[in-house]
């Protein structure tokens, strides 16, 4: 693979993962973010107004005379239950048995008492649906782009949503674009279900040497899991002996854990994280962004090749904007919604920000790569394209989760970028590969 990385921060240490300590990296503020905000340990069941509570919308004002005329998106999919029963049941079975053998603690109970609750609030027909949380964060977020962007969402504006055709998908859609066409009082055409938009809006399969480069990543991150997650003070609080092999507590603990940091996805009013420690939660945290990065990030681990599996998505982006350059008259959106197994690797592809880095020392990863902040529940990338007057001089920026980012290259000013550089340089990307 040629690929060349010219405007990321490239981190090659020198200490192998197999040679780490076993003291987790606490540098620049990781730790410390999650201990602030616990809910951020839930990575990609991170609530998406969990990500910032206090964010600032303030956007950097464009160059003079150059107004926004076209908004390009992928969006994942807002909060949803769990997708597999056994994330609810298997837990529950754990602390039965344990239960029937009278080795539970008061804690134990209480935890088995509340898992019974969310089990039988988790019917089978739940299983992946969205949540009201998740159509509340599209609510939001499509709100936003119509109050940020006007000149973009108005009666006279094209815009075209299209879906993967997973339900969730298609709800975050349908109400973003019912939100559009009563504050912009314009028509969203709305599409999915077809295949040729499915193999780039939600391309699940991977091509034979992707899935060969990636597949150490299994290894690695077991290696992770036993060096990070230490389950002895977890179960001791939860059970009066310890009957389970270490391997068993840690799975039992990493089921409670995706429960407890799925609950931002509700408002049900459980708190599971309640049974960790900050440390627990990081560790937790921790192996799981290294797994992401593992089979999404230019990992040079697995090769430094997983975004290349967003290729076709990255070429959408393109071929749509091209269609528009020389139409002056133009002005509207594309939305696309899918999941986050495409936006974490896109957004790598696209080099936003640090994430295209290539990091050899799995310890520092979230110096750079913090999941959370990259593809939370209803994660979304944008892209914005701004003109002025005749000038075919065309700009664009960056906003990840509805902030700003940079992009590979030089800018004009601020965030804002000559979008022919921009395209330029993906298409060279594109092509040497």
């Amino acid at each position: 693979m040629k690929h060349r990385h010219t405007s990321c921060l490239l981190l090659l240490a020198t200490i192998s993962f197999c040679t780490l300590s076993a003291q987790t990296y606490r540098a620049d503020g990781a730790w410390d973010i999650i201990r602030a905000n616990v809910l951020l340990a839930g990575n990609n069941y991170t609530s998406y107004d969990n990500l910032y509570p206090a964010f600032d919308h303030t956007m950097t004002p464009a160059p003079e005379g150059y107004t926004p005329y076209y908004v390009s998106t992928y969006m994942r999919h807002g909060s949803r239950w769990l997708i597999n029963v056994k994330d609810y049941t298997t837990p529950v079975l754990f602390l039965e048995a344990a239960n029937l053998d009278r080795r539970l603690t008061p804690k134990g109970k209480t935890l088995l008492k509340e898992l019974h609750i969310l089990l039988q609030l988790s019917p089978d027909d739940k299983l992946g649906v969205l949540t009201d949380v998740g159509f509340e964060q599209h609510h939001g977020i499509a709100t936003r782009m119509c109050d940020r962007f006007p000149e973009v969402f108005n009666k006279s504006a094209l815009i075209h949503a299209r879906s993967s055709h997973t339900p969730r998908c298609v709800k975050s859609m349908a109400e973003e674009a019912e939100v559009i066409e009563r504050r912009a009082r314009t028509w969203v055409v709305q599409e999915s279900g077809r295949q040729d938009w499915q193999d780039y809006l939600a391309h699940g399969s991977l091509q034979p040497e992707i899935k060969n480069a990636i597949a150490p990543a299994t290894d690695i991150v077991k290696r992770a899991s036993e060096q990070y997650v230490h389950p002895e003070r977890f179960i001791k609080a939860l059970l009066k002996t310890d009957g389970e092999s270490l391997s068993e507590q840690r799975d039992f603990m990493r089921y409670v854990f995706e429960l407890a940091t799925n609950m931002q996805s509700h408002h049900y009013d459980i708190d599971l994280l309640k049974y960790f420690t900050d440390d627990e939660l990081y560790a937790l945290w921790k192996v799981k962004n290294i797994n992401w990065y593992l089979k999404n990030g230019y990992a040079p681990q697995t090769g430094s090749i997983a975004p290349w599996r967003q290729r076709w998505l990255l070429e959408d982006f393109i071929a749509a904007a091209d269609t528009l350059v020389d139409n002056r008259s133009f002005h509207g959106a594309t939305l696309r919604f899918g999941h986050e197994s495409c936006l974490m690797p896109l957004v790598a592809l696209m080099e936003l920000g640090t994430l295209g880095a290539q990091v050899q020392d799995l310890d520092t990863l979230d110096h750079v790569w913090r999941g959370s902040e990259i593809f939370p529940m209803a994660g979304n990338v944008q892209l914005i394209f701004y003109r002025a007057g005749k000038d075919d001089d065309i700009l664009v920026k960056a906003l990840l989760n509805e902030r700003e980012i940079t992009l590979p290259g030089q800018p004009v000013v601020g965030p804002y970028y000559r979008w022919k550089d921009i395209r330029d340089y993906w298409q060279k990307k594109l092509y040497e590969h």
